[in-house]
């Protein structure tokens, strides 16, 4: 990785100003700065110092896109026998000829083909060279399989059979709780927490409040260098005491509804946002901000009704964790191999409503919306299908390869 690449850092404040290096300011500045294309209609896009801003309006015409609930391939389920039995899934991946990856408990990767036949299974748990110890996340490359360890080790099975190499990464922080990463192709991305001290009266809306910022670094696979991407803001947190009958304990909780800083990697590109913001950058391999992914929506305020639903569905030892002011504009990102973005649209109205996925195109524009069962986590999304996992009518694990359907209107 060059020095360049190793030096640059995009850094933004954690509330709604950023705070910018370089030309950041001018590029991301909300005025459309020399628009170079406004049609069709609903999108407008400007360039401001080599960076192109895409804004794409709110009611614009989009393709509408449903997960068909028939899966066209299962692995795992209450049925299933042999390495066909999955529990635990930590991740999955989707190759192009349709074969499936996944990465369960056992800390091990099987590969299924398309019609779910299991042909191979790599690593195993242990410490040894090809072993693995609490792997997290596993992506699929032309020629391997990559996967990520919670200790930022990352190991490569060549799918030639040849033997597995182990990388080290110079990462020195722990990733963010829910253990996050994301491959563009030439490395793996890292959600790093970097929390500030904990002192007295710190700075914020309420005295203690202490704002964490994620730092995404990218791990190379060929020596496993590592340099930072990008900074977003990430949860706020509050000091406050929480009481289990008799017993209270005083820590640092988040803010319920706050939002999180995500990202999503395709090959050649990674995109990175903050929920608290409805917008996404998309960075090259080199670390250099390309384009900023934007969509008109309104903010939607947390009433009484929706902080009152969110408490009830709560254990009565976190209904006191306060609630942010408002919902954030996105839960999640995504990306297939082409480059299209997508991004789930937070919903706060029932765990019965269909999750709902932006889809924007590889130029930036909104192009569809997708909608997924709600009981569904999507794992991997391609051109015309998506990885879920769901739990079936016996408690059972299973993978669902989802096709996905154009709704005529």
């Amino acid at each position: 990785m060059s020095g360049a690449a190793a030096g640059r850092l995009w850094n933004f404040e954690a509330g709604r100003r950023y705070m910018s290096f370089g030309t950041i300011a001018s590029a991301l500045s909300t005025a459309c700065i020399g628009c170079v294309d406004a049609a069709p209609a609903g999108r407008v896009v400007s360039d401001s110092g080599g960076v192109t801003i895409v804004q794409s309006a709110a009611g614009a015409p989009v393709r509408i896109l449903r997960a068909d609930t028939t899966p066209v391939l299962t692995i795992g389920g209450a049925t299933a026998e042999g390495a066909e039995v999955v529990h635990n899934v930590r991740w999955g991946a989707l190759l192009e000829d349709g074969a499936v990856v996944v990465l369960d408990g056992n800390d091990e990767v099987r590969l299924f083909d398309a019609a779910g036949r299991h042909l191979r299974s790599f690593g195993g748990p242990g410490d040894g060279p090809g072993e693995l110890r609490q792997p997290q996340r596993v992506w699929a490359l032309a020629d391997s399989l990559v996967v990520w360890q919670a200790d930022n080790r990352l190991t490569v099975y060549p799918l030639d059979g040849s033997p597995p190499r182990v990388l080290t990464s110079s990462a020195s922080r722990t990733p963010t709780t829910d253990r996050r990463a994301w491959l563009d192709g030439a490395r793996v991305v890292l959600a790093l927490s970097n929390r500030p001290p904990i002192i007295e009266g710190m700075a914020g809306e309420h005295p203690g409040d202490v704002h964490v910022q994620v730092d995404f670094t990218a791990v190379a696979l060929d020596d496993g260098e590592s340099s930072t991407v990008v900074s977003l803001p990430g949860a706020v947190e509050r000091y406050l005491e929480l009481r289990i009958g008799r017993f209270g304990q005083m820590n640092f909780y988040p803010l319920a509804m706050y939002g999180a800083a995500h990202g999503a990697g395709s090959p050649g590109r990674f995109y990175a946002g903050s929920a608290r913001r409805p917008e996404v950058q998309v960075f090259d391999t080199t670390g250099s901000l390309v384009r900023v992914v934007r969509w008109d929506t309104a903010t939607t305020a947390i009433g009484d009704e929706m902080a009152e639903r969110f408490r009830a569905s709560q254990v009565p030892a976190m209904r006191a964790v306060p609630l942010a002011d408002s919902v954030p504009y996105f839960d999640e990102l995504a990306a297939d191999t082409e480059g299209r973005l997508w991004v789930r649209l937070f919903d706060a109205r029932s765990a019965e409503v269909p999750q709902r996925w932006m889809i924007f195109d590889r130029d930036g524009r909104r192009s569809a919306v997708a909608y997924v069962p709600h009981d569904m986590e999507v794992l991997d999304v391609g051109l015309h299908h998506l990885l879920a996992l769901g739990v079936d009518s016996r408690g059972a694990q299973a993978l669902h390869v989802l096709r996905l359907v154009e709704e005529r209107r």
